[in-house]
Formats: structure tokens, sequence, C-alpha cells
């Protein structure tokens, strides 16, 4: 609705603005299919490419796929249509690209982010809740837990009521490897612990599942959380965090 708006008044403003015949070339029969093309390339199929594309990008790309637009619709005319840019339209398109670098950073630099691990065991509580209470096909039922261990589940089991323990796993290995630093654990190798129990621990799916210390310890060890810790902390600070 607003780029409907917009394109109109634009439309309305042309056609108060608009030169004489006596300025302008005179559109004749053979000139239609090249203007019907630029129609149907603006009015239809740019706009339905703007729009997926949008869908398709995070907010720095957005911001400059619509504040660069007018940039690149005027650099396009010039090649394909050998339009003329004089000292105003290039001051404009200077203006316009000097500008971006100031919006952007308005827009989502105004204020510093830390992303970090997991820190707590609550932390690792919270994370396990997704794969207790994520369900897909949505309206299915069927979560992660249930997918992998069905009786288990169905007898109240969730991974969540463990997080203590996979959390003093991460930490034993930490600890008995002599890990620099305070202990945070990056979403991958927590992530890669819960596939090795869900995939490949061999879990027999019981009412009671067999989960315990020598479990967690296996997934941790599984998610290569120990080499990955060593190989990027060599000369680095792990106060500097991870980048892996």
């Amino acid at each position: 609705m607003t780029a409907a708006m917009l394109y109109s008044g634009a439309a309305m403003t042309g056609l108060l603005l608009r030169s004489g015949m006596t300025q302008e070339a005179a559109l004749r029969r053979r000139h239609w299919p090249r203007l019907l093309l630029m129609a149907l390339c603006g009015a239809v199929i740019g706009p339905a490419a703007l729009a997926w594309g949008l869908q398709h990008t995070g907010g720095m790309g957005a911001s400059l796929m619509l504040t660069l637009e007018a940039v690149f619709t005027l650099l396009l005319s010039c090649v394909f249509y050998r339009e003329h840019i004089d000292r105003r339209v290039g001051l404009a398109i200077a203006l316009l690209t000097l500008g971006e670098p100031e919006q952007i950073v308005m827009r989502f630099m105004v204020d510093e982010l830390q992303f970090r691990g997991i820190l707590t065991a609550e932390d690792m509580a919270t994370c396990l809740c997704g794969y207790d209470a994520t369900v897909y096909p949505e309206g299915s039922g069927w979560s992660f837990t249930r997918y992998y261990y069905p009786r288990a589940f169905d007898a109240g089991y969730r991974l969540a009521n463990d997080a203590a323990v996979l959390w003093q796993a991460f930490k034993k290995i930490h600890d008995d490897h002599g890990l620099p630093g305070k202990i945070e654990i990056p979403m991958d190798y927590f992530s890669r612990a819960i596939e090795y129990l869900l995939l490949e621990a061999g879990l027999e799916d019981q009412e009671q599942l067999p989960i315990g210390p020598q479990q967690m310890a296996e997934a941790v060890m599984a998610s290569r959380y120990v080499e990955a810790f060593h190989a990027y902390s060599g000369g680095v600070s792990h106060a500097q965090g991870w980048r892996l």
C-alpha cells in the first residue's frame, strides 16, 4: 500500500512537471514493444523480485537494497538507455551512496551486542526444552525427544530433566582436561552432544531411559568440544570468546 501511494504520487508529480512535446521525442508504434517490456519489468517483475529478496535476506541487506534502489536505477538507465547523467543527478547519486553507511550504522550498529554460549545449567535446561517442546509437523504432537524415545517420553521423560547432569559432564571434562577460563559452551558443541544422545548413543527406548553421567560424558566427548577448544585456544585468550 505504501509503495502504491509513493508510485502514484511520483506519477502525479511527473504529469504536473512534464515537458511539452517540443522537448520530448514522439512516441511511435515501434516503441510500444520496448515500452511494454519496460512496464512489465518495472511494474510486475521488479516489485515481485524485490519482495522475494526482502524475505530471504537480513536487515542490513534489505536496507542496502532499498536505499540503493534509486542509484542502481539511474546506473541501469545510463547503461541500457544511454540516459545523460548531469551534475545534479551525479550529486544525488553521490549523496545517496555516502549517506548509506550512516543509515546502516544508525539502524543496526548503535548498540554492541555480545553473543555468548551456555554459561549455567539453567541455560542448558532452557535449550533442552526446545528439544522437548518443539513440535514438527505443527500440531502433530511429536517433538524431537518424543520422536527418538517415544516410550520414555510418554512415561514422562524430558531431556530438560537431565540438564544438570549434562552440565556437570561438560564442566567435569572442561576441568579434567585443564581447559583455561570459565566454562562457556558454544551451541555448536552442545547440539552435537544432543545429536549423539538422540542418534548415536544406542540407548534402548524404555520407560526408564538409561541416561546417566557416563552417557552424558560420552556425548560431550563425541561433540569434540575438547579438541575444538585446544585448536582454537592456541595462542588465543579464552576471554576473547569462541569464533568457531
